[in-house]
């Protein structure tokens, strides 16, 4: 059975492991703490709410994933009415409420994203809306009233990486499947917005924030 990896956040320490002790081992799952860099195929949050430390920390488990299309399952109390209704149009993100939500629903919707994840990386055709990238899912639906990693959005920071990487317009597009137009569109906007001179300064500017 293949093993699935899973960054997991919770409230506490010991609810973190509570919630691990009762899930690994069961249908291969393997939970992690989330951390920079952690190779997980999905990323779970079980929490009282959505906000504060806990959404932070699910945006930097997001933004450090390796994987910008790495999917998150939440349960948790207090989401609205508007953001499961947003959230069910969207492959990436599975919303379901901590207080009615059994182990055995969590553990099945974990389970049945890192199975979709596994088939998009393997490049099987998809049918339905095209797939979004989680942290401009997330930026969406959890707006901040100033963005995090230094003002600089998801998409900013993808684009980044890969200019402080030497790519061009051309490549960086192909790589995160855009349009060229796009990705100048993304470049222009994240220059005047953080009033930033061009493309070195930006990246210049993402290294002193600690992004990259």
């Amino acid at each position: 059975m293949t093993t699935t990896e899973v960054a997991l956040i919770a409230d506490d320490p010991i609810t973190a492991a509570g919630i691990g002790g009762l899930l690994t081992h069961k249908d291969g799952l393997r939970f992690l703490p989330a951390a920079d860099g952690v190779p997980a195929d999905v990323v779970l949050v079980v929490a009282f709410a959505l906000g504060g430390d806990v959404l932070a920390r699910l945006r930097a488990a997001v933004t450090s994933a390796h994987d910008p299309y790495v999917p998150v399952v939440v349960a948790s109390d207090g989401l609205s009415r508007e953001q499961y209704e947003r959230a069910s149009a969207e492959r990436l993100l599975v919303l379901l409420d901590r207080r009615s939500t059994t182990f055995a629903e969590v553990r099945r919707a974990v389970r049945d994203q890192a199975a979709a994840a596994a088939l998009r990386r393997a490049g099987t055709p998809e049918t339905g809306p095209p797939v979004r990238p989680t942290g401009d899912v997330l930026d969406e639906l959890f707006p901040e009233d100033s963005p995090p990693h230094g003002g600089l959005l998801h998409r900013e920071i993808r684009v980044l990486r890969l200019l402080a990487l030497g790519r061009t317009t051309e490549e960086i597009a192909e790589e995160l499947n855009f349009s060229q137009r796009t990705i100048k569109a993304i470049i222009h906007d994240m220059l005047v917005r953080m009033h930033l001179r061009n493309r070195q300064h930006a990246v210049a500017y993402a290294i002193r924030h600690s992004v990259l």
